[in-house]
């Protein structure tokens, strides 16, 4: 379609990731930590990422094939990227990771 063919320019696909460098700061960082907003930090790092890879994943689906073709049991109409929840899995295991090897205090 004619949405896809552009689908790079939402300004949401510029803003996600500046998020996310911006949350990476070491400085930005500390800050949640101290504040006692881990938590906070590492969902927001979660939802950047898998905000940020989906559209990249989804066109890995389309561009390999990997679609569910819609059939008379299947509610879509049109034929469905299945590898989406790739992008979804990776920012569960980066913010499973982060939590991980962030220390409890900052410094």
């Amino acid at each position: 379609s004619s949405s896809d063919s552009h689908w790079w320019t939402s300004p949401f696909l510029v803003i996600a990731p500046m998020g996310l460098l911006c949350l990476i700061v070491p400085d930005v960082r500390g800050v949640f930590i101290e504040t006692g907003q881990r938590w906070a930090y590492i969902f927001l790092v979660a939802f950047l990422v898998t905000f940020t890879l989906t559209p990249f994943v989804r066109r890995l689906g389309i561009k390999f094939g990997v679609m569910d073709i819609p059939t008379e049991r299947r509610i879509h109409h049109i034929p469905t990227p299945r590898i989406g929840g790739a992008g979804v899995f990776i920012g569960f295991a980066i913010a499973v990771l982060g939590n991980w090897i962030i220390p409890n205090k900052s410094r």
